[in-house]
This record gives structure tokens, C-alpha cells and sequence, in this order.
């Protein structure tokens, strides 16, 4: 009887195919507020909006790219929540025109950009900061607090 004496290089490429190491999955970022309020409706999540002035604000912008590909967000939150960006462009496409009339519904925006609001599944806001800066870890530690105390608001409601 023969014995397979396989390569290791082989060995562990398969292992790497099979197990994919320091993956974490891409947050699915919504550009539609009344859609994203159904699916919550329906999962039982919070909902994180992102609202963003990509064409006006450079503040904005850097932190849409800071933020729309955070590894940390998607790990804290991605199960917990929908992600919406509501992008408020001064001079908007006939795309963006039809996504903000999908959008009117949404009411908490922060007053400064860039901006984040997080409602519940009923569509009550619960967390909301703008002028945001630093790292999305900064974010998500805010976020977090205000986490708890909504928790303390659900056990009274």
C-alpha cells in the first residue's frame, strides 16, 4: 500500500482555502432609509445612518472612507444593525434625486456633517453625533455607551 506524502505548500494552501484567516465581513451599506426601516422592522435591528455631504464637505468625505470600510464596525455592530448612507450632495444625480426621496422619511439628521444617527426598530433615535472625527474605534466606544443606556430605556418602556 502506497502512502500519500503530500507537499506542505499544498497541505496549506488547502487549510487557507478551507479556513480563511483575519476575514471579516463587509458591512452591506444601504442607500435606502424606508427599505432599511422595513428590514428592521422584521429582523428586530437598530439601524446606523451615515449621512455624508460627499460632494461639498472634505471632512465628510475622508471619514465616509474611514468609516464605510471599517473592520471594527463590522465586528461590533454588523450583526446588531442595518447601515444606511444618506449622502446630501449639493449638486445631486438623478440617482441620488430618486435615493433622497426614499430617504425623506429619515428625520433625526445630525446637524453637523459628517454625522451618524442610530434609530430602533421603530424607527426612535437613540444615538446621535455629528461633526464626527477620529477613528471609527472612537465611534463605536460612543456608541456603545449610548447602547447601554438604551437598554436601561427598553427595561422602563
Amino acid at each position: 500500500m502506497k502512502r500519500f506524502r503530500g507537499s506542505p505548500f499544498w497541505f496549506g494552501l488547502v487549510l487557507i482555502l478551507l479556513f480563511p484567516v483575519g476575514v471579516v465581513a463587509q458591512i452591506a451599506w444601504k442607500p435606502d432609509f424606508a427599505t432599511a426601516m422595513n428590514e428592521a422592522k422584521k429582523e428586530g435591528k437598530d439601524v446606523l445612518i451615515f449621512v455624508t455631504g460627499t460632494d461639498w464637505s472634505k471632512k465628510s468625505r475622508d471619514y465616509r472612507d474611514k468609516l464605510l470600510s471599517s473592520s471594527p464596525l463590522s465586528t461590533a455592530f454588523g450583526s446588531k444593525f442595518l447601515f444606511v448612507e444618506i449622502d446630501k450632495p449639493d449638486w445631486p444625480t438623478e440617482e441620488q434625486k430618486k435615493a433622497s426621496e426614499n430617504n425623506k422619511g429619515f428625520k433625526s439628521l445630525p446637524r453637523v456633517f459628517p454625522g451618524v444617527a442610530v434609530l430602533d426598530s421603530e424607527g426612535l433615535a437613540w444615538f446621535s453625533a455629528g461633526n464626527l472625527s477620529g477613528s471609527p474605534e472612537e465611534l463605536i466606544k460612543r456608541i456603545g455607551s449610548a447602547q447601554t443606556i438604551k437598554a436601561e430605556r427598553d427595561k422602563l418602556l
